[in-house]
């Protein structure tokens, strides 16, 4: 009966873990979201359905919203700006982000290189810029990163070039 009660434990422990393994850190979760090719072939209000619980519309106004972006995040995902411009019904064509702590950048590099491969130019630890690949008359499209060593900022560029392919 002993060995029975511990198996049923031991099973129920483990599934417990396995399942808090699975959750997203905050972050993680925000960068997955706007970092990903998809982001241009997805309207304003898709995006924000996918950050629904981490991420509102920003209520500021004026100087607020050039300084902090149109997107406010929650406090736990360690965003400090976010802007990603509402163009209705057309696609998202830019997102300009921030985050705080340079130690996001092994995060952010591991992931951009997983999804663009290896970056189009280095410049130290933390600065790196990929060229998205597209289909043929798509517009070039351009991810960076940058670190700003004195602020502990990490900034996060995803942007689709204006005018003719």
């Amino acid at each position: 009966m002993k060995n029975i009660l511990f198996i049923l434990a031991s099973v129920v422990f483990s599934n417990c873990y396995a399942q808090s393994d699975k959750q997203t850190e905050p972050f993680e979760k925000v960068f997955s979201v706007i970092s990903s090719e998809k982001v241009f072939s997805t309207r304003f209000s898709g995006i924000m359905r996918q950050l629904n619980g981490v991420c509102t519309l920003s209520a500021a106004e004026g100087d607020e919203v050039i300084k902090k972006g149109n997107v406010v995040c929650d406090k736990a995902t360690e965003v400090r700006s976010f802007t990603m411009p509402d163009a209705g019904a057309d696609t998202v064509t830019m997102i300009q982000s921030s985050f705080f702590g340079l130690e996001k950048c092994s995060y952010m590099i591991a992931a951009l290189n997983k999804r663009y491969g290896i970056p189009e130019s280095k410049n130290g630890a933390c600065e790196m810029s990929w060229n998205v690949k597209t289909k043929r008359g798509e517009l070039p499209r351009h991810v960076s990163i940058e670190a700003d060593q004195k602020n502990n900022v990490v900034y996060f560029d995803l942007n689709e070039d204006q005018g003719s392919p």
